[in-house]
């Protein structure tokens, strides 16, 4: 992983959505669902609309004294996304999606996400999937 490598999310099989400031991700393959909170949704937000770390960190104050620390466990943070398969690398030439915003440095050890897998039997035996307004929840095949 390179601060200069852009991602996007895993999609298929990974589903997410921000609610009131937490991500839930879902692995529909797996049946694992992640959340992912406070700094750690705002860096997430980011890297899946196409910034890369350098961009992540160039958010940062200026008088960030622990730049360094910072890099280090944004790439950690990404290396442990990749190995959940929860984002993706994606295509060299993507644009950015909206403007970034100052990013808040953030304290020691608190990239990091929280893998449940208490629903997963649930998950891959009935599959969360799209509601068609007219017909409603599950959509009838045919």
């Amino acid at each position: 992983m390179s601060l200069t490598d852009r991602y996007e999310l895993n999609s298929p099989p990974i589903v997410a959505e921000l609610v009131e400031g937490e991500v839930i991700a879902i692995d529909l393959d797996r049946g694992s669902y992640y959340s992912l909170e406070k700094e750690t949704a705002a860096i997430w937000t980011a890297l899946i609309s196409g910034r890369n770390g350098r961009e992540i960190l160039a958010a940062l104050p200026p008088a960030s004294e622990a730049a360094e620390r910072l890099a280090g466990e944004l790439q950690g943070f990404v290396e442990a996304l990749l190995t959940e398969k929860l984002i993706r690398p994606s295509a060299p030439a993507r644009r950015p999606e909206g403007a970034i915003g100052m990013v808040a440095p953030w304290a020691a050890q608190t990239l990091r996400f929280e893998r449940f897998t208490d629903m997963q039997d649930l998950l891959v035996l009935d599959p969360v999937h799209e509601v068609d307004e007219e017909a409603g929840w599950p959509k009838p095949l045919g």
